[in-house]
């Protein structure tokens, strides 16, 4: 005991040991919240994405549909409305480039006019700027054989 305040003596090294002990976890919990913070950032988005939009032609003057593409992947998806059903074999989107015509596959409507496609751009076929419907058969044509049904350019 101390005999002039009557209280055992103090060392004042333990307070600055928790003093310091306090500003290490401080600092360890700010580097933590900022790791996790930069972890948690959402990654740069691509706009890459190109939109072309149809239009009926005269077999379908009320038709009309919106293709989203990816040429980064060279996927994208065809989504058509008020598109009568053929009375044969069923729709095939094709891609032109100048005078090359390629298919970008094959779908049908159901009763209200819609439908859809997923479609792969065929690969190497880049730079076409032109999109058409036609009907062809069931299986699919090499090439167009019917005049087209919707239109589109980008």
């Amino acid at each position: 005991m101390d005999a002039v305040a009557g209280s055992p003596r103090r060392s004042r090294f333990p307070g600055r040991a928790w003093g310091g002990l306090a500003a290490a976890a401080i600092l360890i919990l700010a580097g933590g919240n900022l790791t996790q913070w930069l972890l948690s950032k959402p990654a740069p988005m691509k706009s890459g994405l190109q939109v072309v939009m149809m239009s009926g032609g005269p077999l379908a003057p009320k038709a009309f549909g919106t293709i989203v593409l990816d040429p980064d992947d060279n996927h994208g998806i065809l989504a058509v409305r008020d598109l009568p059903k053929p009375p044969r074999g069923q729709y095939q989107l094709w891609l032109k480039k100048g005078t090359e015509v390629r298919s970008a596959g094959l779908f049908s409507v159901n009763a209200d006019g819609y439908g859809s496609l997923s479609l792969t751009i065929p690969s190497g076929f880049l730079g076409f700027h032109e999109f058409f419907l036609t009907v062809e058969p069931l299986e699919g044509s090499p090439l167009p054989t019917a005049p087209p049904v919707m239109v589109g350019s980008q």
